[in-house]
């Protein structure tokens, strides 16, 4: 069964407070603050520091949900929503939650780095302390990299429908639309579709976020009342404007920037693995109960070491590092992100 983490750093509950000898060794680079040689318990401790910090700033990490599993598969329901509170009169009027949701299946995955005897011995400039931590890091931008995949593929949401459509109901939410196009949201039409301006950016991102509000639950209800953050996803060359719209406290025109006046908060995350350059996502980030995705562990990611001492020390003359991990991400609520497509 799996288990939502919800601390502020998703892998404080897992396991990965870093000691403080361990965080010793991170601030020296090598094994110890003599400069001897690197070590074993270095490695892992720069291995978990990179894994801890690098998760607040992980952008997959901010627009889904990480669940710890305990099963190959999960999976994961969404129970339909209660009934509107009604003046009570005669007999309780009943109402059958709606059972709908998706199954995710964890994946092994690993990557490992090797390096030469002389280079555990003589490793004065500290190469070896700043490659280490790039395993946790790879691991940290993996869980981007699947969410990308998921979102380029368009895989099922847990009413049945592709994540991103026009055409979403359950129950009396009525039809929704999360594929917006210029046609349905006339702020998609800007100048160049690669690289909006500033103030076409504004009126992106406001058009975006409102059109969350018209989304609503199986009750017929407001889904997203409350919505107050969002994060944009989109293409690095997007990323200019979209950045000075969320900053910049004045237009081109001289006159305020409507978002300031909105008490909304914007993020925006370049990526780069974003190759349609005409389209953005935008992400409700502050419901953690009906998250956007779900990102799944079964084993958090680890590091073993061949190294010094090793059967594969003495027959190779050199050590290895291998960081592994079993996870997946899957489809969440498609009523928490619009897929923007510019033209």
């Amino acid at each position: 069964m799996s288990r939502a983490i919800l601390s502020a750093n998703p892998y404080e509950e897992l396991g990965l407070n870093v000691s403080i000898v361990e965080r010793l060794a991170v601030a020296t680079g090598r094994g110890g603050p003599d400069n001897s040689d690197l070590t074993e318990r270095g490695i892992r401790g720069l291995f978990l520091e990179n894994l801890e910090l690098g998760a607040v700033k992980n952008w997959a990490l901010q627009a889904g949900l990480l669940f710890e599993s305990d099963a190959v598969t999960e999976k994961h329901r969404w129970l339909g929503q209660v009934p509107e509170p009604r003046k009570h009169f005669g007999g309780l009027n009943l109402n059958k939650l709606r059972n709908l949701g998706v199954d995710i299946t964890n994946e092994a995955y690993e990557t490992s780095i090797w390096w030469a005897k002389r280079d555990w011995k003589l490793d004065k400039t500290s190469c070896l302390a700043r490659r280490v931590p790039q395993l946790a890091t790879a691991y940290l931008d993996h869980w981007n990299k699947l969410l990308v995949d998921l979102m380029v593929a368009n895989a099922a949401a847990y009413d049945g429908v592709a994540l991103f459509a026009t055409a979403h109901s359950i129950g009396d939410s009525g039809t929704m639309d999360n594929a917006l196009v210029a046609g349905t949201l006339p702020a998609l039409n800007v100048t160049t579709a690669a690289r909006p301006t500033r103030d076409e950016s504004i009126d992106i991102l406001s058009g975006m976020a409102s059109h969350f509000f018209t989304f609503k639950d199986d009750q017929g209800r407001p889904a997203n009342q409350a919505a107050g953050e969002f994060l944009m996803v989109c293409p690095p060359a997007m990323a200019p404007g979209m950045i000075a719209a969320t900053r910049d406290l004045m237009s081109n025109s001289g006159s305020t920037n409507p978002l300031s006046n909105l008490g909304w908060k914007f993020g925006v995350a370049p990526e780069a693995r974003l190759t349609n350059t005409a389209v953005c996502y935008l992400i409700r980030v502050d419901d953690k109960s009906a998250p956007a995705f779900i990102l799944q562990e079964e084993d958090t990611p680890s590091v073993e070491i061949l190294g010094e001492g090793s059967e594969h020390w003495i027959k190779n003359n050199e050590a290895i590092a291998t960081a592994k991990a079993s996870r997946a991400v899957g489809a969440g609520d498609f009523k928490k992100i619009i897929r923007g497509t510019l033209s």
